[in-house]
């Protein structure tokens, strides 16, 4: 069985938290139906962000990229960043598992600068990986080349390391 995403002692779990995370690791897979749609569909924000981060702890890291993905678009820039930070912290210490480019591309406007730097952040790495230049080259070259002129270092300088 493989590690989950999340382990004690990474940035993001809250010390309170650290004596559930057996329990976490137990339950996510039972109830990972019900987690998804919480993520999903979940009316509350601090529901839905729970979701992400209980999501993060299922044992298939290829899963929790096909779950997390999608909530790169929710309305909620606190679930966004969340899920964004999760995914950047896979991709660095998991470069085994096959992320896709593509719907980081597309998401390069997104609003707020803390998501635009996770975002590259994850763009930086995926770069690394020759069968994702291309498409970084094609689809991302004028939102990369925008970000390049912003003022913010986490956004700039990260989109300057993509290139």
């Amino acid at each position: 069985m493989s590690q989950p995403l999340l382990r004690v002692g990474i940035v993001g779990i809250h010390p309170a938290l650290k004596k559930y995370v057996e329990i976490f690791r137990a339950a996510v897979p039972k109830n990972k139906q019900r987690l998804k749609a919480i993520l999903r569909e979940g009316e509350r924000e601090t529901n839905r962000a729970r979701a992400a981060f209980l999501l993060t702890q299922l044992p298939d890291p290829h899963e929790v990229v096909q779950v997390l993905v999608p909530s790169m678009r929710d309305s909620s820039s606190r679930i966004r960043t969340r899920v964004l930070r999760a995914i950047c912290q896979l991709v660095r210490e998991r470069p085994d598992v096959v992320v896709p480019v593509g719907p980081f591309v597309e998401a390069l406007d997104l609003p707020a600068t803390i998501e635009r730097s996770k975002l590259l952040a994850i763009l930086g790495e995926l770069a690394n990986k020759e069968e994702n230049k291309g498409v970084l080259i094609r689809k991302g070259g004028s939102g990369l080349t925008q970000l390049l002129k912003l003022l913010q270092p986490n956004n700039h300088d990260y989109a300057r390391m993509t290139f």
